[in-house]
């Protein structure tokens, strides 16, 4: 094998460049979803879940219009009725706010919006923040009211609908 060829004195021997890191890509690993993706995910789960409440045993039972009392009698009994509120009319949209308040409100970018049945499993990601009813994000923009289109936001007292 051939020797290498001295060094002059006093010059310091360099060590090799290292090779750049490569990547490590674990194979099979998914790259993170984008939002898009999230939501397309979410509405696809949601659609799922209503139609199989739509086909669930409970939703085919019938109504139970009489009942034994102890003497073995059947005591008629009244229908359920859900509690009701009429839905309130939903506010215009930020472009209806009076001009000074329209210069001061923040951007908004509504990328994820989580309806429920269910006040407590309703929520928002606005401004990549994740909000729920009665929250206010650090920008000022109080969440009012969920709903399935869009979300009922306050600023600086006034109500606006920010649709999805």
């Amino acid at each position: 094998s051939p020797t290498p060829a001295p060094s002059p004195a006093g010059a310091a021997i360099q060590p090799a460049a290292a090779p750049a890191p490569t990547p490590v890509v674990t194979k099979g690993q998914p790259e993170r979803p984008s939002a898009l993706q999230l939501r397309r995910e979410l509405l696809a789960v949601r659609r799922m879940l209503e139609r199989r409440e739509g086909t669930s045993a409970a939703a085919k039972r019938t109504p139970v219009t009489a009942r034994e009392n102890g003497t073995g009698n059947k005591v008629p009994v009244p229908p359920v009725v859900a509690a009701t509120t009429p839905e309130p009319r939903l506010p215009g949209l930020a472009r209806t706010l009076p001009p000074a308040v329209r210069k001061r409100l923040p951007e908004r970018r509504l990328t994820v919006l989580s309806y429920a049945d269910s006040p407590a499993l309703r929520f928002v990601i606005l401004n990549s923040e994740r909000l729920e009813e009665g929250a206010t994000s650090r920008d000022g923009l109080a969440v009012v009211r969920i709903r399935p289109g869009g979300v009922i936001l306050e600023f600086q007292g006034q109500r606006f609908f920010q649709p999805l």
